[in-house]
């Protein structure tokens, strides 16, 4: 069943305000934050996925210890060309269980990219 307009923006909001209060309470308590981007993985419109996306590249940019991953840009990789991890390449296919959650390869190469998030 899909949301009408009106309803997909009342829950894209609520998670906006659901975010910004998970930042600030971090933030607040001086405790780092690490957040995934929300990667496009249906092949049909995910409303509200650009509008969340947008706030919390927004608000992490502003509040100290906020990290975002870009887990939409490693999933764009994964499905055209693959991802380099350990001199092998990956594709999609080979990084989840389903298409959607990651394995232990692909996690592993998570716990990377938030390494590297501390490292810059």
């Amino acid at each position: 069943v899909r949301d009408g307009g009106d309803q997909v923006h009342n829950r894209a909001a609520a998670g906006i305000r659901a975010t910004n209060r998970l930042i600030k309470a971090a933030a607040d308590a001086g405790v780092p934050l690490v957040l995934g981007d929300i990667a496009e993985i249906f092949p049909f419109p995910q409303p509200g996925r650009d509008a969340l996306n947008k706030n919390l590249r927004a608000k992490c940019k502003t509040a100290d210890g906020c990290y975002v991953l870009k887990l939409d840009r490693m999933y764009r990789l994964a499905s055209s060309e693959g991802v380099e991890i350990g001199g092998q390449t990956y594709m999609i296919g080979e990084l989840t269980t389903d298409g959607i959650h990651l394995n232990e390869i692909a996690s592993k190469y998570v716990a990377g990219m938030i390494v590297n998030l501390f490292r810059d």
